[in-house]
């Protein structure tokens, strides 16, 4: 009986509450982010702010707001700056707005 009593609030853990759609959106987007390989061996820091621009460029900034970089001598530890004053008051798609909520985050702009 103690068993089955401790099991109930257990199970009831295990069910994630039903993401709002921008939840599950901002969701997608930070898998996607994560599980971009950035690591020193195999991975690569420059693709991984492409993936950042294309979304910025999806959430309204031009490509004149967006500066990627990356040295020649070190072509795949690039990254991505934005300067504070870009931040688009349009409206888009709510992965959008998830991503303008990013960078009003980062002091800066900076990625």
């Amino acid at each position: 009986m103690a068993v089955a009593m401790l099991a109930r609030p257990l199970g009831a853990l295990a069910e994630p509450p039903e993401l709002r759609p921008d939840q599950s959106e901002f969701r997608a987007l930070y898998q996607e982010l994560v599980e971009t390989d950035t690591s020193a061996t195999t991975g690569s820091c420059t693709a991984l702010a492409a993936k950042i621009a294309g979304h910025l460029l999806g959430a309204g900034y031009t490509d004149d707001q967006i500066t990627l970089f990356s040295a020649r001598d070190r072509p795949l530890e690039g990254g991505l700056v934005v300067g504070c004053s870009a931040i688009p008051t349009g409206t888009g798609p709510t992965v959008s707005t998830s991503v303008r909520r990013c960078v009003r985050s980062i002091p800066g702009g900076i990625f």
